[in-house]
């Protein structure tokens, strides 16, 4: 399963928790039979594939060369975009943009975060090799 894929998954278990959660905050299930405890324990268990899937998510290797170049080359060309159509560039944009090119999350919000902090010289120099 890709990444997208499971963050999708993510997501749509992240909804079904809350409406699960406010259905048996409201006592809407009464009608149904269910008993609170089994409700209790049902948006527990999926909290809990919730944060597994999250985890899942997260982990893993590149599936690039270089990673950590190709990093700082999207969020060099993101910036020189941003710049010209005068819209602020935002991390979360870089990350998953790096994410859906095959970079690790961890890889593409560390390095991200070095690139911020980074001269325009220090950029060059660690794009070019």
């Amino acid at each position: 399963m890709t990444q997208v894929a499971e963050q999708e998954q993510v997501n749509y278990r992240s909804m079904k928790v809350s409406a699960l959660r406010e259905l048996a905050t409201e006592r809407k299930l009464d009608s149904t039979g269910s008993k609170p405890e089994l409700v209790a324990r049902l948006i527990q268990a999926d909290q809990d594939a919730v944060v597994a899937a999250a985890k899942r998510t997260m982990r893993g290797k590149s599936t690039i060369e270089n990673p950590v170049r190709e990093v700082w080359a999207i969020a060099s060309e993101m910036q020189e975009t941003a710049l010209a159509s005068g819209t602020p560039l935002r991390r979360r944009d870089v990350v998953n943009r790096c994410i859906a090119s095959g970079i690790a999350p961890y890889t593409a919000r560390t390095q991200y975060q070095l690139w911020s902090k980074a001269s325009p010289e220090e950029r060059e120099a660690k794009i070019a090799g």
